[in-house]
């Protein structure tokens, strides 16, 4: 996952394939008040329309009637930190946008 942004209650983060095969359409993608490694709380879950081939992204948004001081998303999680994707590196899944109940 890559950028998080808000607009209103909305909120869409960027998830992209860097490995060398497809992500399967559906993978899911969960965000969280505070960081999920952390003990953050699942505040909902989305899941990508298309597959991914290498090198390619989606953008994929929640509408979410309440946010955390730091919201968190995290790519390839079905809620607790639960995946799908066999990947060489996890931890580019996490991206987060401090201070989103400000924004």
């Amino acid at each position: 996952a890559s950028y998080l942004r808000r607009n209103g209650s909305s909120f869409t983060v960027r998830v992209g394939n860097a490995g060398n095969a497809a992500a399967p359409a559906g993978v899911k993608v969960s965000f969280y008040d505070g960081s999920p490694t952390h003990g953050g709380t699942l505040l909902g879950t989305v899941a990508l329309g298309t597959k991914l081939a290498p090198g390619r992204f989606e953008d994929v948004s929640i509408a979410l009637s309440t946010a955390g001081t730091d919201v968190w998303a995290s790519a390839d999680d079905a809620g607790g930190l639960v995946g799908a994707v066999a990947e060489l590196n996890e931890l580019d899944n996490f991206t987060v946008l401090p201070g989103a109940n400000r924004a």
